[in-house]
């Protein structure tokens, strides 16, 4: 991510603001395409299977990769959903990367072994069909892919930068 665009997420307050303005954003029809621009950039932790999962952002500056974690909103009954409501973490993209794949791998791993077992034993609960073809293929694919890893269309900083300037109001 290029100057102009980190300096929108410099501080922890420009962060709030960025995220506040996400959230708002996301329900503004008039404004989804500047913002979806805006928003190029991004990678989110994917927490849609938890009930008020947390709001996980990160971008990487150079040699190093930030996450940001944004619970304040986060709530269920009326309640806190987590214990911390905002967490910032930066450290070097090749150790990142390098917790990263060791964390997949050890997923991959543990998958297989259940992969290996319902093979095996033939495992049938009761009321469940397992497609152990279709098991196999996804597992060899999430493994091929763990290895190459999965990359998005190159970012148009330029664009992203105009389009925050706007949502941003900066």
């Amino acid at each position: 991510m290029p100057v102009e665009v980190a300096r929108y997420l410099s501080t922890s307050e420009l962060r709030a603001k960025w995220t506040d303005r996400y959230d708002r954003q996301a329900e503004d029809d008039s404004r989804k395409e500047l913002w979806w621009t805006a928003s190029t950039w991004l990678n989110v932790l994917d927490c849609g299977h938890l009930v008020a999962g947390p709001h996980v952002y990160f971008w990487r500056t150079g040699e190093i990769v930030h996450a940001w974690c944004d619970n304040r909103y986060r709530k269920i009954d009326g309640h806190r959903a987590w214990a911390t409501d905002v967490i910032y973490e930066a450290m070097p993209a090749e150790e990142f990367e390098l917790a990263v794949r060791e964390f997949l791998d050890g997923v991959l791993a543990a998958m297989q072994v259940r992969v290996d077992f319902i093979e095996s034993t033939d495992w049938k609960p009761d009321g469940v069909h397992v497609d152990v073809e279709q098991l196999r293929r996804e597992q060899a694919n999430n493994a091929r892919h763990s290895v190459t890893g999965r990359r998005q269309a190159p970012t148009v900083w330029s664009s992203v930068a105009a389009a925050l300037k706007v949502t941003l109001n900066c």
